[in-house]
């Protein structure tokens, strides 16, 4: 679809909305920002349409989460990091253990492993 020239003299309607935000403020009802462009450019706007200019302003500065899980790649490369043991003393497998130990209650939760040290020990 071929883009409309726009109006000689007049606003496009992405700076109509950006003027009436920057008036009635960012999270401001669909409706108040209705009214504000209607009143300020005489441009009536379906309610649609400036959310959708919402969503490009705030992806455009950067305010909107990415969807979706991290890859996994990003969290294992983290957990080793995090897992990585502090080798103090040479052949110490005690610091090794712990390590180790911290890294399953970070997957797991402190009460599982209590729960799983408890099966084994009684």
């Amino acid at each position: 679809m071929a883009r409309k020239p726009a109006s000689e003299g007049g606003v496009s309607k992405a700076q109509a909305y950006r003027d009436a935000i920057s008036v009635v403020g960012q999270n401001a009802d669909l409706d108040v920002v209705h009214d504000q462009i209607l009143k300020t450019t005489g441009i009536d706007m379906p309610k649609p349409q400036i959310s959708q200019y919402r969503n490009l302003e705030n992806k455009r500065h950067g305010k909107l989460k990415k969807r979706g899980r991290k890859p996994k790649s990003e969290t294992l490369a983290a957990a080793a990091a995090a897992a990585e043991p502090v080798k103090v003393i040479k052949d110490d497998h005690l610091i090794e253990f712990i390590s180790t130990v911290k890294v399953w209650e970070n997957k797991l939760g402190a009460a599982k492993i209590r729960k799983l040290i408890g099966a084994l020990y009684q």
